[in-house]
């Protein structure tokens, strides 16, 4: 079995915070197994306690247009695989040498803060042509990304509206997940266009939980069996590592 480290590319302000919210994406390979296990370990070391926010059921809006399935059929689907996630890695969460809270997509979505600041997320979408654009341009590419992988009888306009629909819910639910659990918000991929531009330029028109966002990207190295460990700042670390694609 390969091991990891993760590393935070970048000077991200990140390591003055005692906590960190950590997004996970149910199914995905960076999320199971030993990166997972690498991620609360490089939680541990660099923070006093993580919150879990288990993205689950907010991917019903891509379920929807890839399998043609209803709202609700979607919206249990994505549910009962975060189930599934949370039986696969409670030991590894049981394990955390540090305190781990865990929500979930519906958690947030149920909050009094959310109709707030969906309608600000809204807002501001219906008013600037730029994050317009940008919201679009983050749409396609991941319906492009689909096609790509043999999903070739999209309704590619329904799945441009689901993918509006996803990209706002997501910014409206992390701001209030933010105020709570935040400002250091980690995860293995990068933030999306149109979130940033939304968080850095647009911010003063509400979505007060993003104001303050550190969106802090991990990366995972592969250690090889002959290399050699060293100590950097306290830190593990290890020579002759090479990048592992995410």
């Amino acid at each position: 079995m390969r091991a990891y480290r993760v590393r935070v590319p970048g000077r991200i302000p990140w390591r003055k915070f005692s906590h960190c919210l950590l997004e996970i994406s149910v199914d995905q390979e960076y999320h199971e197994g030993p990166k997972f296990q690498e991620t609360l370990r490089w939680a541990a070391l660099n923070f006093k306690s993580a919150h879990i926010m288990l993205g689950d059921t907010v991917h019903r809006h891509n379920l929807m247009f890839q399998e043609c399935l209803s709202e609700d059929e979607s919206w249990r689907k994505c549910r009962e695989s975060g189930d599934a996630w949370l039986i696969r890695n409670s030991d590894t969460i049981q394990s955390s040498a540090i305190p781990i809270s865990i929500s979930r997509w519906d958690d947030w979505l149920k909050d009094p803060r959310y109709s707030l600041a969906r309608y600000q997320v809204g807002q501001i979408f219906e008013k600037h042509e730029d994050v317009r654009e940008a919201v679009l341009r983050d749409g396609r590419r991941y319906i492009q990304s689909c096609l790509s992988q043999g999903m070739t009888n999209l309704d590619e306009e329904f799945a441009v509206k689901k993918c509006i629909d996803l990209i706002l819910e997501e910014n409206a639910g992390f701001s209030v997940m933010l105020e709570d659990h935040g400002p250091v918000d980690c995860y293995p991929g990068c933030e999306l266009t149109s979130s940033e531009l939304i968080r850095t330029k647009y911010i003063e028109e509400g979505l007060d939980g993003l104001k303050s966002r550190i969106f802090t990207r991990i990366k995972f190295k592969t250690i090889n069996s002959s290399a050699k460990i060293r100590r950097v700042d306290g830190i593990v670390e290890t020579e002759n590592e090479y990048d592992e694609a995410i």
